[in-house]
């Protein structure tokens, strides 16, 4: 307890340890294995009875204190084990306790928390860790035409074979701002955007900027309750979208429907000069909304962050900076528009003048979204981890690529860093889209978030709001010019999260973000987890509270918690438990069929699991680890074995990677705790066993087994070309991997690098022959198995052996039951 004082904990401590010593015969290694059977990390303590340590150079325990006592003191000497500190950590350790041991003695009835273990020379170090100096501000529509006015001919937007060049987009986007504010759109007033990702999409960014409004993404396919709601808390003087949305739009506001014959002829006769704050509705300042994205809500509803002006310069200077984007990049737009990931990867394009490719909304990931970077020529990429870990990097050549929106593997590093610049990004929506960069990135154990970016200076609190050492766990606060607003009508929540910035100038702000992180040795910043309960779930920050808000809001439910769980595939997915009322029956089927009526698709849980009583702690809390496992599989009681190859081999793919045992010709996809990335690599490996091209969006058409099957029996061919071995040159070149593999051979031959060792106990009799000829079938039908590097003049090459060269030993050799 921190608010204990010291006296009292010392005193206690002198308790538990009179007890202990009443079990002194107990042998060690009996209470490692008690430690190790309760999940208890044992750290020993050496204590010296005779007041001296013996010096053998052999550290005893990870951490030893070594006291004595004599006429002129205490005197207090520390061992490590060097294997597990280096000596600037572990002499870290022993000034900190000299200096809490030095406090203690002061004042024995100081409370444990309030004892400070950062030194003054750290404390100005670490409170504030600034990045470099921010730039002067811009507005976002100078920023625009600036770029609009130097390169009027080169290729601004593509979609689907439409292109509008900066010259084009710069007059198209004067008129549609005059028509906006002819209808109500000025400085403080937010335009509504509901439209998927496209061409019109990313052009009408650029009038409702130039009006001097606020824009205001809607993502058409989100329930009609939600863009209700969006629409009256945000005020929208009007929305923005297409035919194709329209009429699944209500009619909340005025709608301008922008590829509609009317309005693309009226559009003709409207002046397409540049504006100023003249034709504005009032003057344009720094301050004033650039744009408002919704997020989740713990409340039940999304909350709106009012995003201004003055941040965008700093991001557009430290994106350049970081990488190096020209007039001939074509950078990729895969972000949704409700993802303020789209402001980097237009600010990325359009801050330089560049091509900003537009991703069709129908492409998720997986294979689709590879062939699109190969086909598009992207030079610089950015996506969610996740959704980046189902494209094979293989072929895509772009230069630069960025993750963001969730914590970055190391395998995806390992993957994607060679041969290019990758970075890893952080920022909450509260902060202009990003305040950490980390990067260029290399294979590592643990892949930070980096360091603070242009204009942005941050401090990691303990929980009595003072800076942590390096290596310590705190809550990270940022502060600096891309501070957002706050939350739109909602100043009891602004306030909770943006606080005062005691290490900024008066009247400053700095965002407690409840993202737990520690500063690393190397200056970095590494992500640990949430302090709250939010969770990630593809990229998407969501408050579990409002699933739950809406959940109780039903008739049958009582209570409701919603946790993030670990799914057999490995992916985090959402799942409700749920106490109906006395006398009341709670439906599953009913109770996600509410959800999708409020909620996104992403905060719609995988499953509902029914409680009858509701777990709690000893001191009447939930408990959440007495919660039960959800059961994500199918029950059993309908299964449909498949009966066709195509079923048999839908279901497999399914069951393979939704880590199932078997799945029904009846059950779907998205019932089992499939998401749209998933889905990448299903409709990749059907395609590939079956032959066929489908699209991810067959998935979601035909959900289940039977229905999926179905679709590829008419879906045809591929359009890949069958894998047969071409023609070969005398001297075949290794690979970029193959290299590598020689290389690090070549530093230590005796290296067991890229050998996997492994032992497999198997019981019955072995039929030695049937083994041998299986193993050789794998040695013909891989040939890499069957290929060395050897040097030559020129490096080494590759040369491929044939099988018959490669003997098979499968000698038996007898050992004994422990072997």
């Amino acid at each position: 307890d921190e608010n204990e004082p010291f006296a009292e904990l010392l005193g206690r401590v002198a308790a538990i340890h009179a007890a202990a010593t009443a079990h002194a015969d107990v042998p060690a290694d009996r209470l490692a294995r008690c430690f190790d059977a309760q999940h208890v990390p044992a750290l020993p303590v050496l204590l010296d009875p005779g007041g001296t340590a013996a010096d053998d150079g052999l550290a005893h325990a990870e951490l030893a204190l070594h006291t004595a006592t004599g006429p002129d003191g205490t005197h207090l000497r520390g061992t490590y084990a060097t294997d597990l500190y280096d000596p600037a950590t572990a002499r870290s350790f022993f000034e900190r306790l000299l200096r809490v041991l030095g406090t203690v003695a002061a004042d024995p009835t100081a409370p444990v928390g309030s004892v400070d273990i950062v030194f003054p020379d750290e404390a100005a170090q670490l409170s504030p860790v600034r990045g470099l100096p921010g730039v002067s501000p811009q507005l976002w529509p100078e920023i625009l035409t600036a770029v609009a006015s130097h390169v009027p001919e080169a290729s601004a937007l593509e979609f689907e074979g439409r292109t509008m060049t900066y010259g084009q987009l710069d007059a198209w986007s004067d008129r549609v701002a005059r028509v906006l504010i002819d209808a109500g759109a000025g400085p403080e007033t937010f335009v509504a955007l509901g439209i998927a990702r496209s061409l019109e999409s990313v052009a009408a960014i650029w009038a409702v900027a130039k009006s001097g409004a606020a824009y205001m993404p809607v993502d058409p396919t989100y329930p009609a309750e939600r863009i209700e709601y969006m629409l009256a808390d945000s005020g929208a003087v009007l929305g923005l979208t297409t035919t194709a949305h329209r009429d699944g739009l209500p009619d909340d506001v005025p709608w301008l429907v922008l590829d509609d014959a009317e309005f693309v002829t009226a559009l003709d006769s409207v002046p397409d000069g540049p504006l100023s704050d003249l034709d504005r509705r009032g003057a344009l300042h720094f301050d004033h909304p650039a744009y408002l994205i919704y997020t989740s809500g713990s409340t039940g509803r999304p909350k709106g962050v009012v995003v201004p002006h003055r941040g965008l310069a700093n991001l557009c200077a430290e994106l350049h900076g970081r990488h190096g984007p020209t007039l001939h990049s074509r950078v990729s737009h895969f972000s949704s528009p409700s993802f303020d990931a789209s402001v980097y990867e237009y600010m990325t394009a359009f801050a330089i003048g560049a091509t900003l490719v537009v991703v069709p909304p129908t492409i998720y990931g997986g294979e689709e979204l590879a062939r699109f970077f190969r086909e598009q020529r992207i030079t610089h990429a950015f996506s969610t981890p996740a959704a980046l870990a189902s494209v094979d990097p293989e072929g895509v050549a772009a230069e630069s690529v960025t993750v963001a929106g969730d914590a970055c593997p190391p395998e995806l590093v390992a993957r994607w860093a060679p041969g290019r610049r990758m970075f890893n990004a952080y920022g909450p929506t509260e902060a202009t889209i990003v305040v950490n960069i980390c990067g260029p990135l290399t294979p590592a154990p643990a892949i930070p978030i980096g360091t603070p970016v242009r204009g942005t200076h941050e401090v990691v609190l303990d929980s009595r709001l003072r800076p942590v050492p390096v290596g310590v766990a705190g809550d990270l606060y940022i502060a600096g010019p891309g501070i957002t607003r706050g939350y739109r009508g909602r100043p009891g929540l602004s306030a909770e999260r943006f606080v005062a910035d005691p290490f900024g100038a008066p009247g400053e702000r700095m965002y407690r973000t409840g993202d737990v992180v520690r500063w690393r040795t190397d200056g970095d910043l590494e992500y640990l987890g949430r302090s709250d309960f939010q969770v990630k779930v593809r990229g998407f920050r969501i408050e579990l509270g409002e699933i739950d808000t809406v959940l109780t809001a039903h008739d049958d439910v009582a209570f409701a918690v919603t946790i993030g769980h670990t799914a057999p595939s490995g992916d985090t997915v959402l799942v409700s438990y749920v106490l109906p009322p006395a006398g009341h029956t709670a439906e599953p089927g009913a109770l996600l069929a509410h959800l999708s009526r409020s909620l996104p698709a992403h905060m719609v849980p995988t499953a509902i699991v029914v409680l009858d009583e509701i777990p709690l702690t000893p001191v009447g809390k939930l408990d959440r680890r007495a919660l039960p496992v959800p059961v994500l599989a199918p029950d059993g009681s309908t299964y449909v074995a498949p009966s066709s190859d195509a079923e048999r081999t839908v279901a497999q793919v399914f069951a393979e990677l939704l880590g199932v045992d078997r799945v029904g010709v009846d059950d779907s996809f998205f019932d089992l705790g499939g998401n749209s990335l998933i889905a990448t690599r299903v409709v990749a490996r059907v395609n590939a066993a079956l032959g066929t091209d489908l699209g991810v969006r067959a998935l979601f058409e035909a959900p289940t087994v039977r229905t999926l099957a179905a679709l590829t029996a008419g879906a045809g061919a591929g359009t890949r070309a069958p894998l047969v071995a071409g023609p070969r040159p005398d001297v075949l070149p290794v690979s970029a991997a193959q290299q590598r593999m020689w290389f690090v051979n070549q530093l230590d031959t005796t290296s067991p690098a890229y050998n996997i060792p492994m032992a497999i106990r198997l019981h019955g009799r072995l039929d030695r022959d049937a083994l041998t000829a299986a193993v050789t079938d794998v040695l013909a039908r891989h040939e890499a198995l069957r290929t060395e590097f050897p040097a030559t003049a020129d490096g080494p090459v590759q040369r491929i052996r044939p099988v018959e060269q490669v003997p098979v030993d499968l000698t038996a050799t007898t050992v004994t039951a422990d072997g």
